[in-house]
């Protein structure tokens, strides 16, 4: 009886019945608190480890433009591309792209705080700047770039979970 009356499930002007706010808002919190916990267990884990930094053939944007073209796909082009990489380490994969590519404009996240770090100060020393990293958790990436949309999106290294969150910013 205690568990029914602490619902309070209240009519809508439709009919239909909704949980109080007080206990949405409770259990979004609660939610947050795991998320926050597993979070930082992930982040320190990887501020333990010191990823190489690596060009992919791969996840070349030329190679995956071609790949797409051949599977009847009309992809932006690379030189003008925006691409987002998903747990980017400091950087490697599209700090090599971005000096080929300088018209196009590329995003990495990383939660690895020491990763962005030491990405930005590669940036820095080579001069590049059409190249953002972000230290970033991949599940805010979505609400972080709101309408924002990217014309490839590279993920290798992380297993992502929450396949439909992304598609909203191809």
């Amino acid at each position: 009886m205690n568990e029914i009356a602490s619902v309070a499930l209240l009519p809508r002007n439709d009919g239909i019945l909704k949980f109080s706010e007080a206990k949405r808002s409770q259990k979004a919190q609660e939610a947050q608190k795991v998320k926050k916990m597993i979070n930082d267990a992930i982040a320190k884990s990887y501020e333990a480890a010191n990823y190489a930094r690596h060009a992919y053939e791969q996840s070349f944007i030329a190679n995956l433009h071609v790949r797409s073209r051949l599977r009847g796909l009309n992809p932006k082009a690379s030189n003008s591309a925006k691409v987002l990489e998903i747990g980017c380490a400091s950087g490697g994969n599209l700090i090599a792209q971005a000096l080929v590519f300088k018209d196009a404009h590329f995003t990495d996240i990383e939660l690895s705080k020491a990763q962005i770090k030491n990405g930005k100060t590669a940036l820095e020393k080579i001069g590049i700047k059409n190249i953002d990293l972000l230290c970033l958790d991949i599940c805010s990436a979505p609400a972080h770039f709101g309408s924002q949309k990217f014309d490839y999106i590279i993920a290798h290294g992380v297993y992502v979970l929450h396949k439909n969150d992304f598609e909203a910013l191809l």
